[in-house]
């Protein structure tokens, strides 16, 4: 596939995990494994342990826990609904006191653990294989790249490549940055960044480096991945408008696991382009081309 064609508004990429695997970074369950094999160390705010046994439960149930840590988030949040004051009477959750314990303490902890991990693959050597994005950007515009991963890879291919890049950081948030007239890639950080850190008037800021001594800016569950701040709804907002105008979406790497990222595929009128052929049948239930 080629560029020729298309203008910068026709043609978009998002990427998902697999997108950056050849670049050290795990798949969803590469990730899920490295939690489950961590999770016995991870301790609560009151020293405690045990998560391990609530992940093993919920993977007995559902075996696709197993391979999937957010399908592990979406039962936390499940949980956690089902036994507040009010629905705690509606509903009976099958679950020993001790587990529901560690369901209630869990989410406050888990972020923690899987920054760590991104933190670690970080200092992994990256590829060029990312490279490719520099083929179909035009002579003097801007391709728009969304990505649901929180690494740094894109942003250090284009380095490597001598590619102009924004991230919509300046000194401060500053989106209309995106509109810079200069030939490069826009990259649309959907959930986040390890580089993303929050000052202390609670602004969110883009360090040149990760700061390991610093908590990062990305979303995660248990809860909803669609957040109602900036920098998230501005880039939210784009990629919606993208969807609308696009002729081409190109989709590396993506799982279909988010709701919200499924939906304004629905709404919208663009081809999908999948570069995994093992979704097409995802595809052809929201009558997309791949």
């Amino acid at each position: 596939m080629n560029k020729q064609g298309y203008s910068a508004s026709d043609i978009v990429f998002l990427l998902g995990a697999g997108a950056t695997v050849d670049a050290g970074m795990p798949t969803i369950k590469d990730l899920t494994q490295c939690i489950r094999e961590r999770l016995p160390y991870l301790k609560d705010v009151n020293g405690k342990k045990g998560f391990e046994k609530l992940f093993d439960t919920l993977a007995g149930i559902d075996p696709d826990v197993n391979n999937n840590y957010e399908r592990f988030f979406e039962y936390l949040q499940l949980i956690t609904r089902a036994t507040g004051d009010r629905e705690k009477h509606l509903f009976t959750v099958s679950l020993s006191a001790d587990l529901l314990d560690r369901a209630g303490h869990l989410p406050y902890v888990i972020g923690d653990l899987v920054k760590e991990i991104f933190y670690e693959l970080q200092d992994l050597p990256s590829q060029d294989y990312l490279f490719y994005l520099d083929d179909f950007i035009p002579a003097q515009e801007r391709l728009k790249v969304f990505t649901l991963n929180y690494d740094l890879c894109v942003e250090n291919a284009c380095i490597n490549k001598g590619i102009s890049l924004t991230t919509g950081f300046g000194d401060a948030w500053q989106p209309d940055l995106f509109s810079i007239p200069e030939r490069g890639i826009n990259l649309y950080k959907l959930h986040g960044s390890l580089t993303w850190i929050t000052d202390k008037n609670w602004k969110i800021r883009e360090m040149p480096t990760i700061q390991k001594n610093r908590t990062c800016e990305i979303v995660l569950g248990p809860g909803s991945k669609l957040q109602s701040d900036d920098p998230f709804v501005t880039l939210f907002c784009e990629f919606h408008k993208a969807m609308q105008s696009a002729k081409v979406c190109v989709v590396i790497g993506y799982g279909y696991q988010d709701t919200h990222v499924n939906t304004v595929f629905e709404r919208s009128k663009v081809n999908i382009v999948d570069v995994n052929i093992k979704h097409a049948d995802i595809l052809n239930k929201t009558n997309k081309q791949y």
